[in-house]
């Protein structure tokens, strides 16, 4: 059977949206269109996953790259940072030269820089291939949130929403599962070239199916609100991380870099208000939308920062392998899936939440699910066992799964012709909390750290008699042993004790704030209404 064509399609949709006032979309699926759709969407699954793919992969990269476990902590920030940067930038250059030529550069130096990262044998080599993935994987957000609210045709935008809705939340979710189980069953290096190799391919398609829309060469970019952008943000993700292995305050080189980049946030905001429009201002007239874009944020906040601290408390704490804690999180991302498959349209003719009301209400109840699943890892001890942590786990994804309906009432109200730039600026905002996270996460542990360290070894003196455990293994050993190297022995089981609680404490500690603050903000919800007549002026 000949696939129909676009345009026959088109006329044939539209016209039963005019006569039924709806849509199956059935005919959707046998034309090069959804060729297409699906590729931008497999793409931007794929640097999705990047995200999140070092957490395990590179506890095992690093020790083949000759990395210090202070380089290897480089190796996600600085995907995620330029990711980021380059996303407001997207939508002025999609307008200026079309948005395939950008999809091409993009996605090819997304590509090739995962190849090349696979091949890395030297760490600062491999960081730099993870700033061009970042670079490149930047752009498939933006460009994947302008073709399914504007390029996939006008009837199949809800189709279009829809999907880019639940493959983010597989994306945003699977990194840590997938990179696991083929970290430990085949190697590090797997992950980067099938991945790049799946780029590339991808692109192959994209490039013959997109059409050349050719851009607007006399629109002009506003660089210097986009360096000061670029240049704050990235300077002051760059300080936490920084500032985490130099002690702070008590690095000079610190202070600068914290205090350059709050001068350069200051004056991005001041020439945002005076200077031609990097950012349309229109996007952030649409109530839904900024509501939307405070809840996601705030939320990958916490998310970032639960899966910064929880992977390794499975394997110092609870014994873990990388290949065994792929089954926690492996329950996360379906719990998150089943949540989003439950209140997506189209995806599921069945879904819930469909009038605005019942929105706010499981959006809502999501961020509540969240945090009673943060507060219940609170609860934790270093006698946690996996059926629990993955019950915890998969409830904690469940509630996501309801919070990125959030997604669905980002956009809900939003133009079409705006879609790239709301898209490039959610997910700018979105993907720097994702850095910071990473940057606060460290900084609190190392508080909390030191704090249990210096409260725990307070305990240990002679008189102690809850010590006394810890020099039984040695009673029965009566031979080859001296009192100093008996003594020796049982600080080192000491030590170790110790070290798994500050792990349980801190897991508390982040776990606890992640609920308490995310209580309050299940009001913001409550928020949206049901259009948005400034959005539409």
């Amino acid at each position: 059977m000949v696939p129909k064509t676009v345009e026959r399609m088109d006329s044939e949709v539209n016209a039963e949206i005019a006569s039924t006032g709806h849509s199956d979309f059935s005919g959707f699926w046998g034309t090069n269109r959804a060729v297409l759709t699906m590729a931008i969407l497999l793409s931007t699954t794929i640097f999705l996953l990047t995200d999140t793919i070092g957490v395990p992969d590179h506890l095992y990269s690093r020790g083949y790259l000759g990395g210090t476990p202070y380089e290897s902590i480089w190796s996600d920030a600085l995907f995620l940072i330029p990711a980021a940067l380059i996303m407001p930038l997207v939508g002025n250059l999609q307008q200026k030269v079309g948005p395939k030529a950008i999809t091409i550069v993009g996605f090819g130096l997304f590509g090739i820089s995962l190849i090349a990262a696979s091949l890395s044998t030297e760490q600062h080599v491999f960081n730099f291939f993870r700033i061009l993935q970042g670079l490149g994987g930047g752009v498939s957000l933006p460009i994947a949130g302008g073709h399914m609210g504007g390029r996939i045709g006008k009837a199949y935008i809800p189709l279009g929403k829809s999907l880019l809705v639940f493959f983010f939340a597989i994306g945003a979710t699977g990194g840590i599962a997938i990179s696991a189980f083929i970290t430990w069953n085949i190697g590090w290096r797997c992950i980067y070239g099938l991945f790049g190799v799946l780029i590339l391919t991808l692109l192959g398609v994209i490039i013959k199916l997109m059409p050349s829309t050719p851009g607007d060469r006399t629109i002009k970019i506003d660089w210097l609100t986009y360096c000061l952008l670029a240049g704050g943000f990235g300077l002051f993700s760059i300080s936490l991380v920084y500032g985490n292995q130099k002690e702070w305050f008590q690095a000079s080189t610190y202070t600068i870099v914290l205090w350059a980049s709050i001068l350069l946030i200051g004056f991005f905001f001041w020439r945002l208000s005076k200077g031609p429009p990097l950012i349309n201002p229109r996007i952030f007239n649409d109530i839904n939308y900024c509501v939307s874009l405070i809840n996601l944020s705030v939320i990958l906040f916490f998310v970032f920062m639960i899966f910064g601290t929880v992977p390794g408390f499975m394997m110092q704490v609870m014994g873990n392998t990388i290949g065994s804690y792929s089954i926690p999180f492996t329950f996360f991302s379906l719990g998150t899936v089943t949540g989003v498959f439950l209140t997506t349209p189209i995806i599921n003719p069945f879904y819930i939440g469909r009038n605005l009301l019942q929105k706010k209400i499981i959006s809502s109840l999501g961020i509540l699910i969240f945090a009673t699943a943060a507060l219940w890892i609170s609860r934790t001890n270093a006698l946690q066992d996996n059926q629990t942590l993955t019950r915890q786990l998969f409830t904690l994804g469940f509630g996501l799964g309801f919070i990125i309906m959030e997604l669905q009432l980002c956009f809900k109200t939003m133009p079409a012709e705006l879609m790239t730039g709301a898209s490039a600026v959610s997910f700018f905002c979105t993907n720097i909390t994702k850095a910071i996270s990473g940057g606060v996460s460290q900084a609190l542990i190392t508080t909390s750290s030191q704090g249990s360290w210096d409260r725990f070894r307070s305990q240990i003196f002679e008189s102690n008699t809850a010590l006394e455990s810890f020099q039984r293994p040695f009673l029965n050993i009566n031979s080859g042993i001296t009192t100093d190297t008996w003594s020796q022995a049982s600080l080192e089981i000491i030590n170790e004790a110790i070290s798994k609680q500050v792990d349980v404490v801190s897991v508390i500690n982040l776990s606890t704030t992640a609920g308490l603050i995310l209580i309050p903000l299940s009001l913001l919800p409550f928020l949206h209404k049901e259009r948005s007549a400034k959005s539409q002026a």
